[in-house]
C-alpha cells in the first residue's frame, strides 16, 4: 500500500510537470514585423504605442505586432531615427549590434551599420546607453550631444545641429 501511494505521488508529479511544460510551450510568442529599406528613400513607419520610426537606406527594424506589457523593444541593424511616444511604465528599448538604447520619451538617430561604428544623436529628450559587452558600462545621453562607441568605450561630445539628420526627409 505504502509503494502504491508513493507510486501514485509521483504520477501526479509527473502529470502536473508535463502539463505545466506543455502549456508553457503553448503561449504564443509574439507575431514579429520587419522593415528592410534597401531602395534608397526613407520609410516612415508608425508603430502600435504610437512612436514613429524613420528608417534609412541598407537598414532594418524588427519589431513586435504588440508590444508587450512590461517594455517595448525593437531591434536594429543600419540607420533609423526615432520619435518614441511616452510611457514611463513601459521602456523603450533599442538592441544594436554593440548597444542597448533605452528611452522614455524622445526622439533622435542611431547609427549601428555592421562595417561602421555605433552613433547616436539626440534631437530632443535623454536616453541611456549600455554596452552589449559588458551592460554595467552606460552613460546618459541628453538633447544636443552625441554617443559613440571606441574600443568598448562610450565617447560622449557635444552636437550641433549640422543637417546630419535631414536625410530622414530625403534631404
Amino acid at each position: 500500500r505504502r509503494m502504491l501511494a508513493y507510486a501514485a505521488t509521483l504520477l501526479g508529479i509527473a502529470v502536473l510537470g508535463t502539463t505545466a511544460l506543455w502549456l508553457n510551450s503553448k503561449k504564443e510568442k509574439p507575431q514579429m514585423l520587419s522593415i528592410l529599406n534597401s531602395n534608397g528613400s526613407t520609410i516612415v513607419q508608425t508603430l502600435a504605442d504610437g512612436s514613429i520610426v524613420y528608417v534609412g537606406n541598407s537598414s532594418t527594424v524588427e519589431y513586435p505586432k504588440a508590444f508587450s506589457k512590461d517594455e517595448r523593444k525593437v531591434a536594429l541593424k543600419g540607420q533609423a531615427y526615432f520619435d518614441i511616444a511616452r510611457n514611463p511604465q513601459k521602456p523603450f528599448i533599442i538592441e544594436t549590434k554593440d548597444a542597448y538604447i533605452q528611452v522614455l520619451g524622445t526622439a533622435f538617430n542611431v547609427k549601428s551599420y555592421s562595417e561602421s561604428r555605433f552613433e547616436l544623436i539626440v534631437e530632443r529628450g535623454k536616453v541611456k546607453v549600455s554596452l552589449k559587452k559588458d551592460p554595467n558600462i552606460s552613460q546618459t545621453v541628453i538633447a544636443g550631444e552625441r554617443m559613440v562607441i571606441d574600443n568598448s568605450n562610450l565617447v560622449k561630445s557635444t552636437w550641433h545641429d549640422d543637417g546630419s539628420l535631414a536625410w530622414r526627409m530625403g534631404k
